[in-house]
């Protein structure tokens, strides 16, 4: 397995899968920063509720996604928005390699 990180837009990295990271909000999952990505895409919330994800530690949503060049997103939850380090990003790189 091959990881790499990128600076760029995201839906414009081309690779196999996008991995995002999602803070839980109080109402659930915090979409905001993938809302700037897509455009404030009512269907991603409507299926991300659906799917029961809403940003817990280490649980993960993933999801077929056209409008990326990698075509799936994997949105693995972050724990509370407010509090996310380094150690959350390196439990999130575990979980996306696990996935």
């Amino acid at each position: 397995m091959r990881w790499s990180v990128s600076r760029g837009h995201p839906f414009r990295v081309a690779g196999d899968l996008l991995v995002v990271a999602v803070g839980k909000g109080k109402g659930g999952a915090d979409l905001s920063p993938l809302f700037a990505l897509m455009d404030q895409d009512p269907a991603l919330v409507r299926t991300v509720r659906a799917g029961g994800f809403d940003g817990t530690a280490e649980t993960w949503l993933g999801l077929p996604h056209l409008a990326s060049r990698a075509g799936w997103v994997l949105l693995v939850g972050a724990g509370p928005a407010g509090e996310i380090s380094l150690d959350t990003l390196r439990r999130i790189g575990g979980v996306a390699a696990q996935r």
